[in-house]
């Protein structure tokens, strides 16, 4: 089998001030888990543009697109992903 190496990079799920932090988790969560799913498979990863929704540039700020609400306080969406990260669903 040949191993193959899967990369997410600079993404967030951009929201608009009316907040859906479940909706949220959901996109976030849903992209974790197909990653996951394809860890055996060789070399997988995903990384973040902006850590807090005080981060971003001045032209997004009409938008909430992180992990973190300003001043760090996590999101529901970073529970979902460290809860994956530590119980993966076995792959199938």
């Amino acid at each position: 089998m040949i191993k193959l190496s899967f990369h997410i990079t600079e993404s967030n799920v951009w929201l608009k001030r009316e907040k859906d932090d479940e909706a949220q988790a959901k996109i976030f969560g849903a992209i974790v888990k197909a990653l996951l799913k394809k860890r055996h498979m060789g070399v997988v990863t995903r990384n973040v543009w902006n850590l807090s929704d005080g981060d971003s540039s001045v032209k997004m700020k009409q938008f909430d697109n992180c992990l973190f609400y300003l001043g760090y306080r996590a999101k529901p969406a970073y529970y979902v992903i460290q809860d994956l990260l530590e119980n993966p669903p076995e792959p199938k």
